[in-house]
């Protein structure tokens, strides 16, 4: 196909495409011919990112010396965010074509500049060396092995190699090797260790094999590469990968030589709620007294000393982390967004209840969203606030800054996940118990609060089940679990919280309450009968509570399955029999049985789905549907077979709708 029109002939412009061509929003003034893109800015950071095409290829070449790879490089870099191939943000972007660049760079090494002559072995042994990461296709390592095997002694090396005290300088030598920057990686440094002890004459160091494998996920950051550059090839006004990457990869090796992804711990629950406890009062009780004293001192016309400085530049540095913890342990968001909160993001709506403004990571979606805000997170934000007060101008709006005593200028704070296992070991957090029965100290990564976060909120604040699937932006119960289901501690207090929400449905459905309706609540109603008929043939007292209590064990003997959706609740059970039961599955077509969420929508699951448990919320939304549903069709369709379609699904949809009207309840005996 021509690389421009599809016509099937690959045709590339004598130049390469004009600047005219190649305009885009984020590109804005900036020229496509300029060596340096900007990309965007870092939402976590607020820095600007480039996309730099000003790259050493490889040791003794540029990448402008190629100018086949160096137009790839750029109409690959332009189209892998101008077109549908990917949903690219700036970071994500400026880490694909750093990637891109890293395979042009192996490509170069095997003495191939231009990709046409890309032959499938070529790519093959390519994908093997992404099995290394970036050190097996940039290959710098062995480079540097190679220039400083040609000196067998020490006073051999050039003098711009050594440092001011006649010392091997590996900084020094990667600048002089082309290979700037690279010194700080360590396959480099190991390298240079080995040369360093070889000119001492000692004992080479010992090699010890890692006890881990390398995870498949750098592996698929590169074979994703490589195969987003095959699927544009016919966008590109230049060469690129004509081999499908599937055919070639070395998918057994990878199996051999990578792990799979590890998911993150959950840490025990005790752990965490110990931490969050030394955070809120690092907050709440000793810092309105540090607040105190730095505006004071900040504020005073008298100079302050550089040691009285130091002191209390540190006692906000640990404010500001604590508070960053306190946020991240009530919030259930990830770090980067706790990292994005700016000045005013609280919001008290006019019932009194407060709430957050959380910046979403997910492109093309809104930037912010509402969260409920408990006190804890509320009091945080405006003690932040109080400390930015005294910001000086200019300063940007990310909450976790302040004015530095010495220089008077803004300081942002970020709270790593080495800051926590510092304040953990500060704090005495205790050891745990393993699964080897020994007693250890949990290694804390931030990410693992945002996954606790649901247990925290059920443990201390008593939200529901749809609220925390709700503020971690999910849809179904299912996939709200997994995020606590990880660690055997956490499933627990999960399992008992979402049964203690199934129970409360079933005891409103036979205590009456105007909430539920539907099939579901025609079988709640007649379990708790014969419960009921039960409990009173063995002469005991029968409550609303016991019933409710007998029946959530019946239903977990069916294996319900619960799942929130706008229009209804999803209440499945095992059923006998192979036919499917379910809608919204009878409509998809597929084998099997249980809930098809692909094909559920309020006119599947309310035309009389036996599992359609309905409230007065889900109602509402079933209304607005009906009512949209009857409205006339254009004058062109009347008469036609698609009007009585739609007349025929509104009679039918409108038929079932008075069954999810909320039933009566179960009325049990008075005693006299």
């Amino acid at each position: 196909m021509d690389k421009i029109s599809g016509s099937g002939i690959s045709i590339l412009s004598p130049n390469g495409p004009r600047d005219a061509e190649r305009q885009a929003e984020w590109l804005g003034e900036t020229l496509y011919s300029a060596d340096r893109w900007p990309l965007g800015v870092n939402r976590a950071t607020g820095k600007a990112l480039y996309a730099d095409f000003d790259y050493m290829l490889t040791p003794t070449r540029k990448l402008k010396d190629t100018p086949s790879l160096y137009r790839t490089a750029k109409e690959a870099a332009f189209w892998v965010r101008q077109s549908d191939i990917a949903d690219l943000g700036p970071s994500s972007h400026k880490a694909w074509i750093d990637n891109m660049l890293h395979i042009l760079s192996a490509v170069a090494r095997r003495g191939i500049y231009d990709l046409s002559r890309l032959l499938p072995s070529d790519l093959h042994a390519l994908l093997r060396k992404a099995i290394e990461g970036a050190e097996g296709l940039r290959g710098l390592a062995a480079y540097l092995d190679e220039k400083l095997s040609d000196y067998p002694y020490l006073v051999d090396l050039p003098a711009n190699w050594l440092d001011v005290t006649g010392r091997a300088s590996l900084r020094l030598i990667c600048e002089e090797l082309n290979i700037k920057g690279a010194w700080r990686n360590p396959s480099l440094k190991k390298t240079f260790l080995q040369h360093t002890r070889r000119w001492a004459k000692e004992e080479p160091a010992l090699e010890v094999p890692s006890a881990r494998k390398r995870t498949r996920r750098s592996y698929d950051r590169y074979f994703l590469v490589c195969d987003q550059m095959y699927a544009m090839r016919f966008h590109m006004d230049a060469n690129s990968i004509e081999i499908e990457p599937n055919t070639v990869a070395p998918e057994g090796e990878v199996e051999q030589k990578t792990d799979p992804t590890q998911h993150t711990p959950i840490p025990p629950p005790r752990l965490i709620f110990e931490f969050a406890r030394h955070f809120g009062r690092a907050v709440a009780i000793d810092g309105p007294m540090a607040v105190k004293e730095y505006v004071d001192r900040l504020t005073a016309n008298s100079a302050i000393s550089p040691h009285l400085a130091g002191t209390l530049n540190a006692k906000m540095r640990l404010l500001l982390n604590n508070s960053f913890g306190n946020i991240l342990a009530h919030l259930p968001v990830r770090p980067t967004q706790v990292r994005m909160l700016e000045k005013d993001c609280l919001y008290r709506d006019p019932s009194g209840q407060w709430w957050i403004k959380v910046p979403r990571l997910k492109k093309r979606r809104p930037d912010v969203r509402l969260m409920p805000a408990v006190e804890a997170v509320v009091f945080t934000v405006q003690q932040l606030e109080e400390v930015m007060k005294h910001l000086p101008p200019g300063a940007s709006p990310r909450l976790f800054q302040f004015s530095n005593l010495h220089d008077r200028r803004a300081e942002l704070v970020d709270f790593t996940s080495s800051k926590a296992n510092s304040l953990a070991s500060a704090y005495n957090i205790p050891e745990f118990r393993s699964k080897t029965s020994e007693w250890k100290r949990w290694r804390w990564q931030l990410r693992q609060f945002r996954r606790f976060s649901p247990t925290l909120y059920y443990w201390k604040y008593e939200s529901s089940i749809e609220g925390v699937a709700a503020m971690l932006d999910q849809e179904n119960l299912s996939v709200t679990r997994r995020y606590t289901a990880l660690d055997p501690d956490v499933a627990a207090l999960w399992d008992e919280e979402e049964w203690r929400y199934v129970e409360n449905v079933v005891e409103s459905v036979l205590e009456g309450q105007e909430d539920y309706g539907g099939t579901p609540a025609i079988t709640i109603l007649r379990l708790g009968e014969k419960i009921k008929t039960a409990i009173k043939d063995n002469l005991k007292i029968v409550t609303m509570s016991n019933v409710a209590s007998a029946v959530v064990q019946l239903l977990k003997n069916r294996g319900v399955m619960v799942t929130m959706l706008d229009w209804g609740i999803c209440f499945h059970w095992n059923y006998p029999g192979s036919k499917p039961r379910e809608f919204c599955r009878r409509l998809s077509g597929k084998e099997g049985r249980g809930p098809d969420p692909t094909h559920a929508a309020p006119e599947v699951c309310g035309s009389g789905c036996p599992f359609c448990l309905s409230a007065r919320k889900t109602r509402a939304v079933m209304d607005k549907v009906i009512e949209l549903c009857g409205e006339p069709v254009p004058a062109l369709l009347e008469g036609t077979l698609f009007q009585e379609l739609q007349e025929e699904r509104v009679m039918k949809f409108t038929a079932f709708r008075g069954k999810l009207e909320p039933r009566p309840g179960l009325q049990l005996e008075t005693s006299k």
